[in-house]
């Protein structure tokens, strides 16, 4: 139980989890533990958001979004990107999936 959820923190974050390597079980198990390491980002970053925005206004808040996504590893934008450039293609629906699991970033994920 512990192995999947510092395999999930590998996984998802740029946290050090110690150093080990996941077993393939580690791994199954560890999109378990993802909101809960989804909560605990919150929280830390909760406080630091509230003054951020508080003293620097909308500056405050971008700066926060890139805190979040340096400690993420680009996770959410990286899926924003990709849903992003499938829905706002005009193709077909197997090409939309297609385009979702392209590993390359197309100009409607960059805009």
């Amino acid at each position: 139980m512990i192995r999947s959820f510092l395999a999930a923190i590998t996984m998802i974050t740029c946290l050090p989890a110690g150093k080990f390597m996941p077993s393939e079980r580690d791994l199954q198990l560890c999109s378990n533990w993802f909101p809960v390491i989804g909560l605990l980002a919150g929280c830390i970053l909760c406080c630091p958001a509230f003054y951020a925005v508080k003293w620097f206004g909308a500056a405050g808040a971008v700066l926060i979004l890139v805190l979040l996504e340096a400690v993420s590893k680009g996770f959410h934008l990286d899926g924003l990107a990709d849903t992003a450039d499938a829905f706002l293609s005009s193709r077909p629906r197997e090409r939309k999936l297609e385009i979702m699991h392209d590993s390359h970033i197309g100009t409607m994920g960059v805009a």
